[in-house]
């Protein structure tokens, strides 16, 4: 018969495995993995400013401030930025009516494809300034490659079989600088609908029991000339 001092140590033990045994099953450890050479360097992903002043003239926008616009709604328009912003100046010791520039800025804004919900009129206190411009602005992404001007190792320095220390620094540098739209690095780019006719015409001749496969195109066949093979 056992006594209970006897049973204590085996409890104490089965504790043990048992409490072992669910850090083993309950799930995988977070191991952090080691940084290969491709990782010494990075491309951030940094905020660039896209900023228009325009004076404000009596007689509406000018020829020049038109062109500029249209040149700024462009660049919007392949930044992929949220909105643009349009900053009135108040109280300002100026001729014109900076209202009346705003609202003619947002309408040329508007001609160049910009659509109006993308587009908002704030006031800012000029503080009494005489010559307050109407400013446009914009947050853009900018992909940013490093620098691989300098700390550049001696290649001939070969006894460790080792990568060199600017390693991967160039092709990182230009994926930067090829990136089309910064913000995939960010999240995943919007994936296409897909082609609902297409899907209906291979699930039709499924049921059929037809090939679903496309037609073989015999004019991409590949033959080598008899010129060749002699």
């Amino acid at each position: 018969m056992w006594s209970i001092k006897a049973a204590a140590p085996l409890l104490v033990l089965a504790g043990v495995c048992v409490s072992l045994g669910a850090c083993a099953t309950g799930g995988k450890p977070e191991i952090a993995n080691p940084l290969t050479p491709l990782d010494q360097y990075a491309v951030k992903v940094v905020e660039t400013p896209e900023r228009l002043a325009l004076s404000v003239h009596t007689g509406g926008l000018s020829a020049r401030q038109e062109a500029a616009l249209t040149d700024f709604a462009q660049r919007w328009h392949e930044s992929g930025a949220e909105a643009i912003t349009i900053e009135t100046p108040q109280n300002s010791a100026q001729e014109g009516d900076p209202r009346a520039a705003a609202l003619a800025v947002a309408s040329a804004l508007s001609r160049s494809g910009v659509p109006d919900a993308r587009v908002r009129i704030v006031d800012v206190d000029a503080g009494g300034a005489a010559h307050a411009p109407i400013v446009a602005r914009f947050a853009s992404l900018q992909a940013v490659g490093p620098d691989c001007s300098g700390h550049w190792s001696n290649l001939t320095s070969t006894k460790d079989n080792g990568v060199t220390s600017h390693f991967g620094c160039a092709i990182t540098a230009n994926f930067a600088a090829n990136l089309a739209d910064p913000r995939d690095l960010a999240r995943p780019a919007a994936s296409q609908p897909a082609d609902g006719i297409r899907r209906g015409v291979v699930l039709d001749k499924y049921r059929q029991g037809q090939i679903t496969s496309s037609p073989k195109d015999e004019q991409a066949n590949g033959a080598v000339s008899s010129a060749v093979r002699n």
